[in-house]
């Protein structure tokens, strides 16, 4: 059962973030607040805490490998499947079967572990990593920093 909000979105476009976590309940939140439908799946009902009383979105508890929960939750609809949980194998799973199972055309996944990234390197999966973003970041910081 999907639980959410009864205000309506404009958007025509569903993503599902999967995985409630700071950043998927932040995305979410834009998200909405630039009137996006949005979905976020997670298995911990209390992670649902950090969506604020603006997110006009749904939500709905569940684990988000489950293939029969995600079929009640019609990610097929989706137009965009992020995979944010805290566990890089369950972000890996989760967007490969919205890309292959649920044929999502645009599919993202956080990856912690960048040893794991060539595991979706050529699945039309894009990653984001924080560590690579991390390094990128503070490399042009000190470069910066180093012109004056």
């Amino acid at each position: 059962m999907i639980f959410g909000s009864t205000k309506k979105n404009r958007s025509n476009e569903l993503t599902v973030i999967a995985g409630c976590s700071r950043l998927g309940a932040s995305i979410a939140l834009s998200l909405s607040s630039d009137y996006k439908d949005t979905l976020v799946i997670d298995k911990n009902p209390a992670a649902f805490r950090k969506l604020t009383s603006y997110y006009t979105g749904q939500t709905l508890r569940g684990n988000v490998t489950d293939i029969k929960r995600l079929e009640e939750a019609e990610i097929n609809k989706a137009s965009v499947f992020i995979a944010l949980t805290d566990d890089d194998d369950t972000n890996i799973t989760s967007a490969q079967i919205a890309k292959k199972v649920f044929n999502v055309p645009k599919v993202m996944a956080r990856i912690y572990d960048e040893d794991k990234k060539p595991l979706l390197d050529k699945s039309g999966i894009e990653t984001i990593c924080p560590s690579i973003l991390s390094e990128s970041l503070i490399t042009k910081f000190m470069e910066k920093k180093n012109e004056g």
